[in-house]
């Protein structure tokens, strides 16, 4: 009986251990957002941001040639994906 509530021992401070490392990490990782977070904010977050812009806005091609190209899109990949759920032919 001994030996069981000695193997429990270890078992629970290397739980313990692990769950401490993973905390320790976790916070670091919450250190580091707050360090990183004002620099991303002011760049790298606000690079795309155009409030309500759309594509043809954007790339200056007529909406009807943006809806002809994206169906085109779907359609090749859409043709794509069900070609690949065929059985190989022996």
């Amino acid at each position: 009986m001994e030996s069981l509530s000695c193997g429990s021992r270890n078992r629970s401070s290397q739980l313990a251990r692990i769950l401490t490392r993973r905390q320790t990490f976790r916070y670091v990782d919450r250190d580091l957002y707050a360090l990183v977070y004002p620099g991303l904010k002011s760049g790298f977050l606000n690079m795309g941001d155009y409030d309500k812009a759309r594509l043809p806005e954007i790339t200056h091609i007529p909406e009807y040639a943006w809806w002809a190209i994206l169906a085109a899109i779907f359609l090749t990949v859409f043709k794509l994906l069900k070609g690949k759920d065929r059985p190989a032919e022996s």
